[in-house]
């Protein structure tokens, strides 16, 4: 009785009770632009950015994302989007003038702020990519299809510069100078893919001292993914790792797979090269994944015995994705890597033409059917043309992959994706282990 007595009383003459402030008015969205990383200050009632930049606009407070081009010139190219995040990049179909793309941030409450972004002419195919080189390195790339220029900028700021030079006709191969390549047979080069740019430049022999720079096949991309359950799938994986002094080690050939909606990292181990799924459990190898802290698109792999293994990364490839790995080994950081893993296919068909670069500095161009493969390889040295009898893995095998040999002595194994192909020595065969091969199917 105590206690009702307290609670009430003393609201005679109207004067008790609480009274509630009167309810905010909403707000609308405050909106933030960063390209490429950096904010972009409004000129005016617009952001003038370049196509190919990775346009990233935030807001204050949960919203609804729309954006359209009045003049349907302005495409947006990789779109992705949370509630108070919008990214993509822009493509401008106008090669004269610049092109408007509003996006709009619609709040629960009904309130909407437009940001106006002008997109300028140019090559869509410019900007910011991460480059994987099989000197066993990671760089940034900043590509200039426009200006006709690469540069590359190692870890410790060094820099790399190339000119493109545009392919001939009939070809979709660009040529790529650099004085650091002097040789009259010039192997550089590069061909575009979605959001990839595939290729050999000169880089630093690792372990070459006083540096020197040789022809190394690269990969690069803009389009890593950054959510883990988009990681999910099977990838027939090819690996070269370098010793301290920068001799290639060995191969390594394996089935792997990200499962669990980019929790897991699982390979299998077995000396006959096993898919996943039937990969007997002794030989299983299951380690979990986690976000890098610094470096969106990298993933942290640590083993069962918690045992950090390096950090990995799966890029988008058009309709179709990709493994890929370059840096010092985890536990010997004076060692290097460099992986590719296709995503796995339902089997191994043939191919017309394809054309890419080596490991040893070599310009090369393959074909393939049901039981033959031919890659003819140009270097300083002359053109050698290799012709491989290729077969199947048997019942256990990945699909999308084959082994290979010359019938002399020497064994390979081959791989390909709806748009790459890819050869490496046979682990253990002095006579090709750590020969490495990536080319673009062209038909």
């Amino acid at each position: 009785m105590l206690a009702l007595a307290a609670c009430g009383g003393g609201g005679g003459g109207g004067g008790g009770g609480f009274f509630l402030p009167p309810a905010a008015a909403p707000q609308a969205p405050q909106l933030a632009v960063v390209a490429d990383g950096t904010t972009v200050a409004a000129e005016g009632d617009a952001y003038v950015v370049k196509p190919g930049q990775v346009i990233t606009v935030k807001s204050n407070q949960t919203v609804s994302w729309s954006g359209s081009s009045p003049s349907g010139k302005v495409t947006a190219v990789g779109t992705s989007s949370s509630d108070q995040q919008w990214q993509a990049r822009l493509a401008n179909a106008n090669p004269g003038a610049t092109e408007d793309y509003p996006l709009v941030a619609t709040a629960n409450s009904g309130q909407t702020t437009t940001v106006r972004l002008k997109v300028r002419a140019g090559d869509s195919r410019n900007g910011q990519y991460m480059a994987y080189v099989s000197n066993g390195s990671r760089q940034q790339l900043k590509a200039d299809f426009d200006l006709g220029s690469l540069e590359f900028v190692d870890t410790s700021g060094a820099s790399n510069v190339g000119t493109l030079v545009k392919p001939a006709s009939g070809s979709a191969v660009y040529g790529l100078l650099s004085n650091r390549e002097t040789t009259a047979q010039r192997i550089s080069g590069l061909q575009v893919l979605p959001d990839t740019l595939v290729g050999s430049f000169p880089f630093p022999v690792l372990g070459a001292n006083p540096v020197t720079y040789a022809p190394f096949l690269f990969v690069a991309t803009r389009a890593l993914i950054t959510t883990a359950a988009d990681l999910d799938g099977t990838y027939n994986r090819f690996r070269v790792n370098y010793s301290s002094n920068g001799a290639v080690k060995d191969s390594a050939i394996s089935q792997v797979q990200f499962s669990g909606a980019g929790a897991f990292f699982v390979r299998c181990n077995e000396v006959a090269i096993t898919r996943v799924d039937i990969c007997p459990t002794g030989s299983l190898s299951t380690a979990t994944l986690a976000p890098d802290p610094t470096t969106p698109g990298l993933w942290r792999v640590t083993n069962s015995s918690g045992v950090y293994e390096g950090r990995v990364g799966v890029a988008r490839v058009g309709n179709e994705k990709m493994l890929i790995l370059a840096g010092p080994g985890a536990t010997d950081p004076t060692t290097a890597q460099f992986s590719v893993g296709l995503q796995e296919q339902p089997g191994w068909s043939a191919f017309n033409n394809a054309f890419g670069w080596s490991i040893l500095g070599t310009q090369d161009q393959s074909t393939a059917d049901l039981s033959t493969y031919t890659l003819r390889s140009a270097s300083a040295a002359g053109v050698v043309q290799t012709a491989l009898t290729l077969n199947t893995l048997g019942s256990v095998g990945p699909t999308g992959m084959m082994g290979s040999s010359t019938g002399d002595g020497r064994y390979y194994f081959v791989a390909r994706s709806a748009q790459l192909e890819m050869v490496i020595g046979a682990r253990g065969n002095t006579a090709t282990a750590g020969f490495f091969h990536l080319g673009v199917i062209s038909n």
